[in-house]
């Protein structure tokens, strides 16, 4: 691996976005390409993969909060997602809570799947955790 990225975990790395879009890490599964200009602290990649972006001033916190995240089961993820006043958008620890459930439902879904199907698959997941 590149000594560029930090592996926190098999799930999660931390790496500079910018190198990324430089060019300067090339070893990283594909990247999703969907909402990266929104998206300044988390990427996901196709095979379920989180990226945190160490330019981020959140990223310390990110870092810790999904460490965590990743740790609890399904099951505490799914009851933190349907507390009264769950905001993916407007609260950070609920966001991360939000991509780690993303996260764990993609790399599921991901296994002997194309580019092709794991975008249909991505799209899928995210319907599903919006309803």
């Amino acid at each position: 691996m590149n000594p560029n990225v930090e592996v926190m975990n098999p799930h999660l790395l931390g790496v500079r976005f910018d190198w990324l879009n430089a060019g300067l890490i090339t070893d990283l599964p594909l990247l999703l390409t969907k909402d990266q200009s929104d998206n300044v602290l988390t990427q996901l990649t196709i095979d379920g993969v989180l990226l945190l972006n160490k330019n981020s001033q959140a990223y310390g916190y990110a870092k810790e909060t999904l460490r965590d995240l990743m740790r609890k089961p399904d099951a505490y993820i799914q009851r933190q997602m349907k507390e009264p006043g769950f905001n993916s958008k407007g609260i950070p620890k609920h966001f991360l809570i939000y991509i780690e459930h993303i996260r764990r439902n993609l790399a599921k879904k991901s296994k002997g799947k194309s580019h092709d199907q794991l975008q249909q698959v991505l799209n899928a997941v995210e319907r599903g955790a919006r309803s």
